[in-house]
Formats: C-alpha cells, sequence, structure tokens
C-alpha cells in the first residue's frame, strides 16, 4: 500500500508485467468505481461487460495519478480524494465531495484506435476533458458510453464525411 502526497491510496493487488502508461497514451481497462462512504458501485465496466479504452489525460486526476503507478496486466485498487475526483461538484450518483474507490485492472496500454487512428490526434491538447469536464449525463436515460467514447467510436464516421466534402470541394470528385 503507498499513500501520495495528494492523498491517493495505492494498493496493488496483482502486479503487471507491461509498461507504464504515459498521460497520452491510450489505456483499456476493466473498472468498479464505489463510493467510500457506503461502498455503493456506482459504475462498472464489468458490468456492461466489455472494458473501456480512453486516454489517460482524459479522466479525473486520481485515475491519472493511479494508472501511473500500474502495469499493463496488473490490478490495483485506488482510494481517491475528492480533490482528486469530483471535488463539490455532484456527478450523477456520486455526492459532492465524495471519496472513491476504484478496483481496475490494466488490460492494455496503447492502441484503442478506433478505424486505425485515435480522435485525439485529430482534436487538439486536452479538448475533450475540457468540453466534457462539466457534462452531467443523467445514467438512467442515457447510454453506457462515455461522451469521450461516442466521439471516438463516431469518429471514422464524421472524418469520412469531411474528407468526401474536402474531394468535392477541390473538384477530386464529380459534382
Amino acid at each position: 500500500m503507498a499513500t501520495t502526497a495528494t492523498g491517493l491510496v495505492y494498493v496493488e493487488t496483482v502486479a503487471g508485467n507491461g509498461r507504464t502508461p504515459a498521460p497520452d497514451d491510450s489505456v483499456t481497462v476493466h473498472y468498479t468505481g464505489k463510493l467510500a462512504a457506503n461502498g455503493k458501485v456506482f459504475d462498472s465496466s464489468f458490468s456492461r461487460g466489455e472494458p473501456t479504452t480512453f486516454k489517460v489525460n482524459q479522466v479525473i486526476k486520481g485515475w491519472q495519478e493511479g494508472l501511473g503507478m500500474m502495469k499493463e496486466g496488473g490490478k490495483a485498487t485506488l482510494t481517491i480524494p475528492a480533490a482528486l475526483a469530483y471535488g463539490s461538484r455532484q456527478m450523477n450518483d456520486i455526492p459532492p465531495n465524495s471519496e472513491l474507490i476504484f478496483e481496475i485492472e490494466l488490460i492494455k496500454v496503447g492502441g484503442g484506435k478506433a478505424g486505425g487512428f485515435d480522435i485525439s490526434e485529430l482534436i487538439p491538447g486536452d479538448y475533450l476533458a475540457r468540453s466534457f469536464a462539466s457534462a452531467s449525463v443523467d445514467k438512467k436515460n442515457a447510454s453506457t458510453q462515455s461522451p469521450a467514447e461516442t466521439l471516438q467510436k463516431s469518429a471514422p464516421f464524421l472524418l469520412g464525411f469531411v474528407v468526401i466534402g474536402m474531394a468535392s470541394y477541390f473538384g477530386v470528385l464529380p459534382r
């Protein structure tokens, strides 16, 4: 068990043998998130039956710090103080100022590219993180995908329209 200067508590349950992700790496993980106060599960990729892929720098600070301590193939439990999670904001079923516990399995570092490319290669810096930082989704009436996942999966389709539009505009395609 390790407690960082920021208050994150990291407990490695299975040692990984791959590489540690960098902030701009894509990672594929399975996880369960619960409230430290009462153990109530608020989100789980296991219950959806498939892991989640995202860029490390697009998630809460506690995840960023915790993933930076893991190696591919490893499992860990992170106890994340509110300041490294959502702070004083209500986030769906997570009350303000909540300490969170995540059980994380780091399946893969790298990859996660939709249609052979990563949407973040087309979008500058931390645009997705900034865009969705204050977003709130009603999970009871919405998809289980995060906005970033939805955009990632839609990227090849959207890029196709852009390419066809540009080709038509510049006379490469018949009008």
